[in-house]
């Protein structure tokens, strides 16, 4: 019988941003692993070298995504979730985004002060995004079937936020989310929500979680000696932190799900705030357009600043065409990536009763 393997600890990026320096802390796997992998390499060796348990297979080092699996373990976890009745009823869900204006959410304090190199924000901010949606059963077949989009961890806690239109199909008979690790978790409340804002924030149940297996290219640990000594994480949850006042020309990190290409990293910046027109005049809401591409599948998924922190929720496009013809636009030029500011989701926060 072989020696024991060490558990794979697993090390939250913003927590051991948290606490250490930007040189200390902002330090990508070892490329020892990748070394081995050459092509001169003797495959027999491989299979039997014993890996550190410390050190970061090439699927974690890279951050590797499996679409198919992602698919798969959300729409199994959140089946099984169901069938053992730990999910919200979805027509309650759907009350609660009509009815549900304001909640009580403890946000967690500012922890970034410094700007992250821009090959660092993916792995500083992926932790924070899930996909969030619902599975349903189509009327071709008897099976599950996943509707994915995205959302953003707000607290460790389970408060998430996402787009009121994510939560608002009919046909959901269960809706979830599925954190970048592989816990899948079942959504039991809408805390509060905005039609107009395009904003849902829901409750997930991290009692209730379950993790069918380990995601492809689930991080490895980071370790702590030189981390500045990040707290381990284990399963935690590592939500994101709000930023309200970024600048148009400001540089923007897109980790969005365009057509099931989850955990897309895409950049640019932030090209102008606007009101969309309202109706029956008044003031119409707040938007932001970025430059960062994504595309249908993206809703609700975060959009980050050069600090790391949630900047603005992707929420739409639009597409601008030189002419129309037989109405449909011909001649593509623009299309506006729509975002929601994240100042629209602190209106829908109030602090918890006895905060000063």
């Amino acid at each position: 019988m072989g020696p024991m393997k060490a558990k794979r600890k697993r090390w939250g990026w913003r927590r051991a941003i948290s606490l250490g320096t930007l040189g200390a802390v902002l330090m990508i796997p070892g490329p020892s692993r990748l070394q081995a992998d050459t092509l001169d390499a003797d495959p027999a060796a491989l299979e039997d070298e014993e890996l550190d348990p410390d050190e970061p297979t090439i699927e974690e080092s890279l951050m590797m995504v499996d679409d198919a699996e992602i698919k798969s373990v959300f729409q199994e976890g959140l089946a099984k979730l169901l069938e053992d009745s730990k999910t919200g009823d979805p027509k309650d869900l759907r009350l609660q985004l009509e009815t549900k204006s304001r909640c009580q959410v403890e946000l967690p304090p500012p922890s970034v002060s410094f700007p992250i190199q821009p090959e660092d924000v993916y792995r500083a901010s992926r932790e924070g995004v899930l996909c969030l949606g619902c599975i349903y059963k189509c009327d071709k077949c008897e099976h599950w079937h996943p509707h994915l989009a995205g959302g953003v961890l707000l607290t460790e806690d389970g408060v998430a936020v996402t787009n009121y239109h994510v939560m608002a199909r009919e046909d959901a008979a269960a809706y979830g989310a599925l954190s970048d690790d592989g816990q899948v978790f079942p959504i039991t409340k809408v805390l509060a929500a905005s039609k107009e804002d395009d904003l849902a924030i829901v409750q997930l149940d991290v009692e209730a979680a379950v993790k069918p297996k380990k995601l492809i290219g689930a991080r490895g640990p980071v370790n702590p000696d030189t981390a500045g000594g990040a707290v381990e994480l284990d399963d935690e949850l590592t939500p994101a932190i709000l930023s309200v006042d970024d600048q148009v020309g400001s540089p923007v990190w897109a980790i969005t799900h365009p057509t099931g290409r989850f955990y897309t990293l895409t950049t640019g910046v932030i090209s102008r705030y606007y009101r969309r027109a309202a109706k029956n005049g008044g003031v119409g809401p707040l938007r932001v357009a970025i430059t960062a591409d994504y595309a249908r599948g993206s809703s609700g998924c975060g959009i980050f600043n050069s600090f790391g922190k949630l900047t603005a929720l992707a929420s739409s496009t639009k597409s601008v065409h030189y002419s129309q013809e037989d109405g449909e636009g011909r001649n593509l030029q623009m299309v506006f990536k729509e975002c929601i500011p994240a100042r629209r989701i602190m209106a829908l926060i109030e602090k918890p009763t006895g905060d000063e």
